[in-house]
């Protein structure tokens, strides 16, 4: 006797279907953010980072891809790069 998939697998699956039919088709997002809220965001992400689970996951280079983006719109204010950068490093993790 076979069950039936529960809702969440199969709405896994169709969204990961949705995700290669729109790679397939090159479909790229454009946005457009405050700085203060790209700063948030990259925060957010460098905290992620720091979980063991998702450092090993398949995300953590995407994240840090996405986080080096970022970093380039700063790339006249070195305060906010130098933030970023302190941020990717573990050495200055406060507890």
């Amino acid at each position: 006797m076979t069950t039936d998939p529960d809702p969440e697998t199969l709405l896994i699956a169709r969204a990961n279907d949705e995700l290669m039919e729109l790679r397939a088709q090159f479909k790229t997002i454009n946005f457009i953010m405050q700085p203060n809220v790209a700063m948030m965001i990259v925060g957010a992400l460098q905290l992620a980072c720091r979980h063991p689970v998702f450092k090993a996951s398949e995300s953590y280079p995407v994240t840090q891809e996405f986080i080096a983006e970022i970093a380039k719109q700063f790339e006249d204010c070195p305060a906010l790069k130098e933030l970023i950068q302190l941020g990717n490093d573990l050495n200055h993790d406060k507890e």
